[in-house]
């Protein structure tokens, strides 16, 4: 093994001084956007019984994260928002940068604009909401992240690694990496240089994970005599997977147009986001339809338009993985990189600048309604623990006052 100052080095190579106005917009952006979060009672419903101390333990278990049982067991179970909530942003700046890196990014507003997107994206905010998860759940979009630039990169069986890890923290965030290999191959065949069989080879090597993910935690529940709980299809991949898959695929492409336009997982309808949505859509399907145009082989033709057209149900992968489950804000990651495709596609393959323009004021004003929604959330459920407490305190004073109560009776 080498030296320590060896890893520092290669750390610090791969962390270009220019990548500092990354971590600087994400601490200024998170700390703008969870303020109220950080300083009040802004609790998940889960969380209104949670104090100070935590420790994950069967039931974390029965769902598969074993590993946020280790996570909480390296923090002593304290539940510190401010540390937490830092780690959580720095496994985010590592997401970025993975990102910036795996496609190549170097023009300054698209990276601006996916670096504050990611901070504010609704999936994000509402993992803050589990603050005593929010460290495990960001340290599980860093590995999906990383194992996704590692099949890129074909380095396949070490990619393998990240994504059983990131599957032990929060089975959802999957939807990232498959999501992403499937992004990179449509800009490959933008460039008319991919290769349906690279696509084929790097979804096997996701599926490889999948399996070895859940044999190991097979073997692992068979030694400790426990078994996958009955929670929202934990315990469906399998054969059953496979016979509902047709049903599984309709419900894939249900929440695709729910999440841009419905209210039913995010609420659009408010700040008009299902227009928003709609614009990015259309300026989107126009840039495509451009470049199908430009293109010469059929072939690539044809390969973008099946790529576009199964989008929604590699987004949506957790249906197709957890047939009995449905796609909730909290397992919404997938739609991050949705964003982070129309992003890379417009600024890299449109010419029309006046779509370019409308398509920027757009994003920005979504990020500024999500941001918007963020806080909202957060003032609810502050709302929400002020009223449990309060309720909790008068039914206690009510009891109290019973003749005959005695204090240390249970």
């Amino acid at each position: 093994m080498k030296d320590y100052e060896y890893y520092f080095n290669k750390i610090k190579n791969y962390l270009k001084k220019e990548d500092l106005w990354i971590l600087v917009t994400i601490l200024i952006t998170g700390f703008v956007n969870y303020i109220f979060l950080l300083t009040h009672n802004c609790l998940s419903h889960d969380g209104l019984f949670n104090g100070p101390i935590f420790f994950s333990g069967g039931w974390e278990f029965d769902l598969g994260r074993p590993l946020l049982i280790l996570l909480d067991k390296l923090k002593g179970g304290l539940v510190a928002p401010s540390i937490i909530f830092v780690i959580g942003l720095l496994f985010i700046y590592l997401t970025i940068i993975l990102i910036k890196n795996t496609f190549n990014i170097k023009r300054k507003v698209p990276i601006l604009l996916i670096t504050i997107f990611l901070v504010i994206f609704p999936t994000i905010a509402d993992g803050a909401l589990y603050i005593y998860f929010f460290d495990g759940y960001t340290i599980a979009l860093f590995l999906a992240t990383l194992g996704a630039t590692l099949i890129i990169k074909k380095k396949y069986l070490l990619a393998i690694i990240p994504i059983i890890c990131s599957l032990s923290l929060y089975q959802a965030y999957i939807s990232i990496t498959i999501t992403l290999i499937l992004i990179h191959f449509i800009i490959t065949v933008l460039e008319e240089k991919g290769k349906l069989k690279d696509l084929i080879i790097n979804l096997l090597f996701i599926l490889i994970s999948l399996v070895c993910y859940f044999v190991i935690l097979k073997l692992g529940m068979t030694l400790i005599h426990r078994s996958f709980a009955e929670y929202k299809g934990a315990s469906s991949f399998g054969i059953e997977t496979f016979t509902n898959l047709p049903n599984s695929i309709i419900n894939c492409y249900k929440d695709f147009f729910d999440y841009l336009f419905n209210d039913s997982i995010i609420i659009n309808s408010y700040f008009k986001r299902n227009i928003m949505n709609a614009i990015l859509l259309v300026i989107f399907i126009i840039t495509i339809i451009i470049n199908l145009i430009k293109m010469k082989k059929n072939t690539n033709k044809l390969l973008l338009i099946i790529s576009i057209l199964i989008l929604p149900i590699i987004i949506n992968i957790m249906n197709l993985i957890a047939c009995e489950t449905r796609i909730i804000c909290l397992t919404a990651i997938g739609y991050y990189a949705f964003y982070l495709l129309l992003i890379l596609v417009i600024d890299k393959y449109l010419n029309i600048n006046i779509l370019k323009n409308i398509f920027i004021i757009t994003i920005i004003s979504l990020i500024f309604t999500i941001s918007l929604s963020d806080n909202a959330e957060a003032m609810a459920r502050n709302d929400i623990h002020n009223n449990f407490y309060t309720k909790t305190l008068l039914a206690l004073d009510k009891v109290q006052n019973i003749d005959g109560y005695v204090e240390d009776k249970k």
